[in-house]
């Protein structure tokens, strides 16, 4: 090959390889990105479940206070039927 062709070849070549290494810069880049978001995402799912958790307790503690409170009202019920009536 002449000397010109040669030259225009390596001037290719060159743009080339600096190309490369601009696209293996960014994936680099977008990889340290998508871990980052990938720890986020796991937190916020510790988060999500650990609310859910707190919500199952709240819910089995309202039905304890509903029990408790059904119970009182029949006792209620039950002192209430023995006094006489008021009188007004």
């Amino acid at each position: 090959m002449s000397e010109p062709t040669n030259t225009l070849l390596y001037e290719i070549l060159k743009s080339l390889q600096a190309g490369q290494a601009d696209i293996r810069s960014e994936l680099a880049s977008q990889g340290e990105r998508l871990n980052t978001v990938s720890r986020h995402l796991g937190l916020l799912s510790d988060g999500v479940l650990s609310l859910r958790k707190d919500v199952q307790m709240l819910v089995l503690s309202v039905g304890g206070h509903a029990e408790r409170l059904a119970d009182l009202e029949v006792r209620l019920e039950r002192i209430e039927s023995r006094l006489p009536p008021a009188s007004a």
